[in-house]
């Protein structure tokens, strides 16, 4: 279970950071994405999400090369991570910033 929820954890961390990438330099930010949230809220949520994985899985390693962890968790641990990356793929988040490279700077002093 250690397993899984390290995916999770990791899934979530690099999701979330993704999408405070495109808020925080799109031109027309939105309030979630002010330097105070991103500084104060954002990147200890991603920090605690990020690092909670890791550790999950690094607790799992020894349970896994004993073989105490089944070939369910495994598989489901490795499909949290593929959706991950899909949902990472799916925002498109290049084609995104060079968008916001080119719009006119609207919220910015």
């Amino acid at each position: 279970m250690r397993l899984v929820i390290g995916a999770i954890g990791l899934s979530l961390a690099i999701l979330t950071f993704c999408i405070v990438l495109l808020g925080a330099r799109d031109p027309r930010s939105p309030k979630w994405a002010s330097d105070f949230w991103i500084g104060n809220v954002h990147s200890i949520v991603i920090l605690v999400l990020g690092c909670g994985g890791v550790l999950s899985i690094i607790s799992a390693l020894p349970m896994l090369l004993d073989g105490s962890i089944g070939t369910l968790h495994i598989t489901l641990a490795a499909l949290i991570l593929v959706a991950g990356a899909v949902g990472v793929k799916a925002l498109k988040i290049d084609k995104k910033l060079e968008d916001y490279k080119t719009r006119p700077l609207f919220n910015r002093p």
